[in-house]
């Protein structure tokens, strides 16, 4: 027979279950449009509870300055989610900050967010998501995570143009409480950032970066600007990044990254680039500025070309203070301009004076399959002994886009050999696949932030061998479809 004491104890735990039961079931519904109650977010945003969805009405303008500082829970996010009338998002116009994502477990989706003065989307929590926006004509920052209050952070499938000034606002500007949650994670994946008003295209000072499968061109200054925190604790931590399968475009002279810091902050990290697509600019001087604190520079399976000819410098070191007191940029199996000096620990290195795309003209940067990036890579990127990668992406398993994609409607990579050299492989024709009918994020708790979905994967190979044929003619005729176009079909 039960004690007393354990009959109330199962009876408080009966109680805690069926509350949460209660609690899950009473989600709700928001509808926001300017002809419900709820004419703007401010009217709903007191209520939200974990679990809730706001659906908001496209085709209409809301007003800016929308903080929202309501927690959702793991597995029970807040969602804002974009519902498009006529082919129409829903627009956030002008504010001092756009929308203001101020708390913990929660997903905006499916907007166009505009004419911010400081920033057109704050990020300022943990396990926040932002998927599917267009952010633009921003006069400060278009996408801002601060360094305080700040976790996991998930930019995906998203298009940020027209944003940034001057030398210290920029497209994507991003940072992570080192102190209030160790190990965080901000990852990019699938986006398209574009012809900036000013500063960089992406300024990371988080604890680790992850850059994926982006299309990243236009910077007023350099494309990536991967450094430390500011005011950086010695032992705090090292502010590593993994950037694979992107292609970044210079439309201007000067470096496509800087690594280690800016004067404020400095990572003493470790960076490692593997298939990436690097396109300087003709008056480029060199691809990596590493300036202040680093570690070890990783390249691996990369293109690096100046159509101009090989006058510049793989990485720039001047002002770099490697931890260890000698310079450690390492790697294999890229493709230079010939006549390139590369840094002794970078072995197997591909020369030549054209890497062979499809039609540069027409940024299909798809290496022919008669070209030299054609099974000229390695199946096995290995980090240096000395300076292991920690979690890396091994190969890419997609390609980037130069347009704004649907949630899903990613191009996946088919290796066939070896695995070809650059953002791009010769098998894989950029073609691109069905959104899947759920658009679930890949997950910050689910596991697989350091790894990509395997659903995802499937899903994407599935749509790419139905539908291979018609795009690959369509690429073959016009190239990649203008941001224009992507937006209308898109929406």
């Amino acid at each position: 027979m039960s004690s007393p004491r354990n009959a109330v104890v199962s009876s408080l735990a009966f109680a805690l279950v069926l509350f949460g039961f209660s609690r899950a079931a009473s989600a709700t519904t928001y509808v926001v449009s300017p002809t419900s109650g709820n004419p703007n977010l401010g009217s709903v945003i007191s209520k939200l509870q974990p679990g809730d969805l706001v659906e908001v009405e496209g085709g209409a303008q809301y007003p800016g300055d929308i903080h929202m500082t309501n927690n959702g829970a793991p597995g029970k996010p807040i969602t804002f989610r974009g519902i498009a009338k006529n082919g129409k998002l829903p627009v956030i116009s002008g504010g001092d900050y756009g929308m203001m994502l101020h708390a913990n477990y929660l997903v905006f989706e499916n907007f166009e967010v505009k004419e911010a003065k400081g920033a057109g989307v704050l990020m300022k929590g943990n396990e926040v998501t932002v998927r599917h926006v267009v952010v633009h004509d921003c006069t400060n920052h278009g996408i801002l995570g601060t360094d305080e209050e700040t976790g996991n952070l998930l930019i995906e499938y998203s298009e940020l143009y027209k944003n940034g000034s001057g030398d210290r606002h920029h497209q994507i500007y991003v940072a992570t409480d080192e102190d209030k949650f160790k190990g965080s994670v901000f990852r990019m994946q699938f986006n398209y950032l574009h012809d900036a008003k000013g500063g960089v295209s992406v300024k990371s000072r988080a604890e680790r970066t992850e850059i994926y499968y982006n299309w990243i061109e236009g910077a007023e200054y350099q494309e990536l600007d991967l450094i430390g925190a500011e005011e950086h604790d010695e032992g705090v931590a090292r502010e590593d990044a993994d950037v694979v399968g992107n292609v970044i475009r210079r439309t201007n002279g000067g470096a496509i990254a800087r690594l280690g810091g800016d004067g404020s902050g400095q990572s003493k990290a470790r960076y490692r680039f593997v298939n990436n697509t690097f396109l300087m600019h003709p008056e480029g001087g060199f691809v990596f500025r590493a300036q202040d604190g680093l570690e070890s520079i990783e390249l691996e399976n990369n293109v690096m070309y100046r159509e101009k000819g090989p006058n510049f410098g793989l990485v720039r070191e001047e002002d770099a203070e490697w931890v260890g007191k000698t310079s450690n940029v390492y790697g294999s199996n890229n493709w230079v301009n010939r006549g390139t000096k590369m840094p002794s620990g970078v072995k197997d290195t591909v020369y030549g004076s054209d890497p062979g795309f499809t039609d540069k003209g027409a940024f299909n940067y798809l290496p022919k399959c008669s070209g030299p990036l054609v099974n000229a890579g390695t199946d096995t990127p290995t980090s240096p002994a000395k300076f292991p990668f920690p979690k890396p992406l091994a190969l890419p398993a997609m390609s980037p886009v130069r347009s704004w994609l649907a949630v899903g409607a990613s191009v996946a990579r088919t290796n066939a050999g070896v695995v070809d050299i650059g953002a791009f492989e010769c098998a894989s024709p950029p073609s691109l696949g069905p959104a899947p009918k759920s658009s679930a994020p890949f997950g910050l708790d689910g596991g697989t932030l350091n790894g990509i979905g395997k659903k995802k994967i499937a899903v994407a190979l599935l749509g790419v061998g139905g539908i291979a044929f018609l795009v690959f003619r369509r690429f073959k005729k016009r190239g990649v479809p203008s941001p224009e176009t992507a937006k209308k079909a898109s929406a």
